[in-house]
């Protein structure tokens, strides 16, 4: 029996912020995945980009691994811990949140 398949990935790193400063090679397809959000991504490799909110567009979230160079930007907090995988293991001193982070939820566990 195959296990079901689950929306979204299992690790993910991602930039919270301002669109300013990224660059496309090439145009991004959109998927809308919900009413509220949509995904953008390159259709020609299936690459996810990023991911915005309808409310706030001007806030977005990039997959880091997407970038030419990924390490340009540091992690600041981990992001929706409760869907995490069991044997993930996550040791460094970072804020963890069970939710979409700190605009989200109040505390840090």
């Amino acid at each position: 029996m195959l296990p079901e398949i689950k929306r979204g990935a299992g690790v993910s790193l991602a930039y919270r912020g301002g669109e300013g400063g990224f660059l496309y090679r090439g145009a991004p397809s959109v998927y809308r995945s919900s009413r509220s959000h949509h995904r953008e991504f390159f259709p020609h490799c299936g690459t996810q980009l990023m991911f915005r909110r309808s409310m706030t567009p001007e806030t977005i979230d990039v997959t880091l691994a997407s970038l030419d160079d990924p390490s340009v930007i540091a992690p600041q907090y981990h992001i929706w811990m409760q869907s995490k995988i069991d044997w993930l293991r996550i040791d460094d001193t970072l804020p963890c949140f069970d939710d979409g982070g700190p605009a989200a939820s109040p505390d840090g566990c």
